[in-house]
């Protein structure tokens, strides 16, 4: 991984990961919104935790040595990758953060944090159906589009 992208990297997880939260906890102690807790959740949210962080580096592990390349638009995979993960749902690493984020609010609590998750979740939808597929049905043609009707988007096939 270049530099550069190792920079972008970092400054999207500080940001989206790290900052943003922080920042829905802040605003949610400011406001005095509702907070949950009890061990159940916490349990929960240590599970989705781990099983989104999991994930997040197999799928990159995918990306690395099936797609010969990263997640990252950068340094894009050169190969459309059908293995693991991605033969039963198109986004797996998206679903690995929306675990981490829904485990942020299982953990802590702070119903912020659960609509910072909702609104992640429908950017991200829209991300991918107006920007992410359209360019890899121009990059992948025929192959990526008998996938799309094979692999669901976000709901994984069993």
């Amino acid at each position: 991984m270049k530099i550069k992208s190792l920079l972008l990297v970092i400054s999207i997880l500080l940001i989206f990961f790290i900052l943003l939260p922080y920042g829905a906890v802040t605003l949610n102690n400011i406001t005095g919104l509702p907070r949950y807790s009890n061990m159940e959740m916490k349990i929960f949210g240590i599970f989705f935790f781990i099983l989104g962080i999991a994930n997040f580096f197999y799928c990159i592990s995918l990306f690395n040595k099936f797609g010969e390349g990263t997640p990252l638009p950068t340094e894009p995979a050169k190969k459309f990758i059908i293995k693991g993960n991605y033969r039963y749902v198109r986004n797996p690493i998206y679903l690995g953060h929306f675990s981490v984020f829904l485990s942020y609010f299982l953990i802590l609590g702070h119903v912020l944090l659960l609509i910072y998750l909702l609104i992640l979740v429908m950017v991200l939808h829209f991300y991918v159906v107006f920007e992410e597929e359209p360019k890899l049905k121009k990059r992948f043609g025929k192959g990526y589009r008998d996938y799309l009707k094979k692999v669901p988007r976000w709901l994984p096939r069993i």
